[in-house]
């Protein structure tokens, strides 16, 4: 039995041997078939020969009933699948550093690294969960400079600000997202002790955040191509992360790839 249907035991023994190749496992799958119908075949044919106290034994069916559910989709499959651990358990990652109390962030980073492994991590620490930048291997932590909501008289906030993308060096997308209006706006945050530097775009251009190059002076935003689709086509627009930006802006045309496909 499961939440949208129920199947007859014998009408789901018979469509499991064409799949499973396992004789073992499908001659116990039927083993225990006819253990549970004799067993509620001497149950019934015993309480039909008695009084009501007798036929007190069909509830019974109800446990029964509970047991099977487990033994065909728990304990039957785990016996057969699930090998005893043969290997010593170990545990040869090198430790770099160790902050107690901190929470490394689910950052979005490249998804080439220009180093062998990251340099810098965004982490929060306790108690207020605010945002710090985790550098080894020398293990130091910066306070990054995010400006802090202020609270309306009915105790509301008045935007919100989540980490969005960050490069290995550790410079990052900050989103803040207006509680009223629900816009957000996209901002550079070159280093956890600098103000943050607004970009251009926000969300009632683009509809995800842009992601940040290695060097952090050059952001790329997806675009959709106003009036495609269906499919619905996009672009890549790379703009300058700072003013003082030498990265070049340019247009990626992503129709020459062709329209998507579903498999």
């Amino acid at each position: 039995m499961g939440p949208h249907a129920a199947w007859f035991l014998g009408e789901s023994l018979l469509q499991g041997f064409g799949s499973n190749p396992q004789i073992a496992w499908m001659a116990t799958n039927v083993a225990v078939a006819v253990a549970a119908q004799v067993l509620a075949g001497v149950v019934l044919y015993w309480s039909l020969g008695g009084g009501w106290v007798r036929k007190m034994a069909w509830l019974g069916v109800i446990p029964l009933t509970a047991a099977l559910n487990v033994a065909y989709m728990s304990a039957i499959p785990a016996f057969f699948l699930i090998e005893a651990d043969t290997a010593a358990e170990r545990n040869p990652w090198t430790e770099h550093c160790f902050v107690r109390g901190a929470e490394l962030r689910p950052i979005r980073t490249p998804v080439t690294q220009a180093s062998p492994s990251p340099r810098a991590w965004w982490a929060a620490l306790p108690p207020d969960g605010r945002d710090t930048l985790l550098r080894v291997p020398d293990c130091s932590l910066t306070d990054a400079v995010i400006p802090k909501a202020g609270q309306s008289p009915e105790g509301y906030l008045d935007f919100f600000t989540s980490l969005q993308f960050a490069s290995p060096e550790g410079a990052a997308i900050i989103e803040q997202t207006d509680r009223r209006t629900s816009l957000r706006t996209w901002l550079m945050l070159v280093d956890p002790r600098c103000p943050l530097q607004p970009l251009a775009a926000s969300s009632d251009r683009y509809q995800s955040p842009p992601v940040l190059s290695h060097r952090g002076d050059a952001v790329a935003y997806l675009e959709t191509v106003v009036g495609s689709g269906p499919p619905v086509l996009h672009r890549v627009q790379v703009r300058k992360a700072t003013p003082e930006s030498t990265a070049p802006e340019v247009e990626v045309d992503l129709a020459r790839w062709g329209r998507p496909r579903m498999c």
